[in-house]
């Protein structure tokens, strides 16, 4: 809850300053992770748990775009250029999206919620990792 005050009352000190909007969104983003993890946590049936747990590696994801804008911008304010701003988010997005994939990232589940990575996932993580 107070990643979520923090985020606000720094998003709305200066909206139009991308400082601001990327350390709110890094805010966020880590009040996103943990509300995911704690869902996963107390909800009884594995079918939304894996919902969950699939929304808390998208806000996992969320948390390292973000420090990275956030990275770049403070504390010399420098644009990204066009380019590599489209490649980041587009790279984000798509690495979000492959996570609801079937059998892309948790290739199985056991009753105590115990999961296996595909190498796929590893894969796909390392391209994007390694491309900045």
């Amino acid at each position: 809850m107070m990643n979520l005050a923090l985020g606000a009352l720094v998003f709305l000190t200066n909206r139009k300053n991308p400082i601001n909007g990327s350390f709110a969104a890094f805010a966020w983003s880590l009040a996103s992770w943990a509300l995911t993890l704690i869902a996963f946590r107390i909800v009884p049936q594995t079918a939304a748990a894996v919902v969950f747990l699939k929304l808390s590696y998208i806000s996992a994801i969320a948390i390292a775009a973000s420090l990275t804008v956030f990275m770049h911008y403070f504390p010399e304010l420098q644009p990204f250029r066009r380019l590599w701003k489209n490649v980041f988010i587009v790279g984000t997005a798509v690495l979000a999206v492959f996570l609801f994939l079937p059998d892309f990232f948790l290739t199985s589940s056991m009753p105590v919620m115990m999961v296996s990575v595909s190498p796929s996932f590893i894969f796909a993580c390392g391209c994007w990792m390694g491309g900045f």
